[in-house]
């Protein structure tokens, strides 16, 4: 049986958006706007880093120029300042229906206790090697042109609300606003948890909480695996 996950792909998403906010020095404002599901978020900051990611995506030297549908969502969304969870679902269900129409099954995805989706492990079971990486570029041009710019931003919403550039900072405020931070907890004691993890050692913070994995997975940081699984082979019935 051969499996892959996407944790690659969900710490890509959490490199795009540490890059972008990395290259621009932003006045963050201390004004608070709620966009419906999206969380407690500095509405300006928010709105400029939308309208970046439309200027960048107008480049015609865009890798995965995204549909029409993304980016009238974006448009909304700057406008509301946030994306809302029913356009956050809208362009889940637009991936979906883009991998469906290149001709494999639907898609299944899991969830985070904050709502942030993420792509089930994957059972490549019956697929040739040609196939397997006709599937992958398949399944990177529905993600990267349908989903990926507003899930960026809802998760930016959920887990950086203040966009600040240090993302292990993030992380520690995160878990503080979620009072799932241990106490006295700092940023350096995040890195050293961090360190621990990787090599399976003790750790001052629960990780098996999902609000602490919800925290995490906001700022790109993968810390769970789904128990679903998909197959995108298509059975013949």
């Amino acid at each position: 049986m051969t499996n892959f996950s996407m944790s690659c792909r969900c710490m890509a998403i959490g490199l795009t958006v540490v890059s972008l906010l990395s290259g621009c020095s932003r006045q963050v404002s201390d004004t608070a706007s709620s966009p419906e599901g999206g969380g407690t978020t500095s509405s300006e900051p928010i709105k400029q880093y939308i309208a970046s990611v439309i200027k960048d995506n107008d480049d015609p030297r865009a890798t995965y120029p995204m549909t029409k549908a993304q980016r009238e969502i974006l448009k909304r969304s700057e406008a509301a300042g946030g994306v809302s969870s029913t356009d956050y679902e809208l362009a889940w269900s637009h991936y979906k229906q883009c991998v469906v129409d290149k001709g494999y099954s639907t898609p299944v995805l899991d969830r985070y206790p904050n709502g942030l989706y993420f792509v089930a492990r994957i059972n490549a079971e019956g697929m040739t090697d040609e196939q397997r990486n006709k599937f992958n570029k398949d399944d990177g041009v529905c993600f990267n042109t349908e989903v990926i710019y507003i899930n960026d931003t809802y998760a930016l919403q959920l887990g950086n609300p203040q966009m600040i550039n240090d993302v292990n900072q993030a992380a520690v405020n995160c878990l503080k606003r979620e009072n799932v931070a241990p106490k006295g907890y700092t940023k350096k004691l995040f890195e050293q948890d961090e360190k621990n993890r990787l090599q399976d050692e003790h750790t001052e913070l629960n990780y098996s909480d999902p609000k602490v994995q919800s925290c995490l997975a906001a700022l790109g940081i993968t810390t769970m695996e789904s128990d679903k699984v998909w197959r995108p082979a298509k059975t013949s019935s």
